[in-house]
């Protein structure tokens, strides 16, 4: 497992690409922090990811708005 001790933020974690990324690095063993703004989509994310990754936090965040990332 490459990614085995190291923890991932990822946005646009609930779909498409990000989610696509989301699955890989957990396959790897990586630790996830699932962002999006969309909190059912990241929900339903790290369910899907509960059995392989070794931990997800959801962070419900729109990275356009400066105050939520800060």
């Amino acid at each position: 497992m490459m990614l085995d001790g190291k923890v991932a933020i990822i946005t646009g974690a609930g779909t498409g690409i990000g989610k696509g990324i989301a699955r890989a690095y957990a396959r790897e063993g990586a630790s996830l922090v699932l962002a999006s703004r969309n909190e059912a989509n990241l929900a339903g994310t790290a369910e899907e990811l509960a059995e392989t990754a070794s931990r997800a936090v959801v962070a419900p965040t729109d990275v356009t708005d400066e105050s939520q990332v800060v």
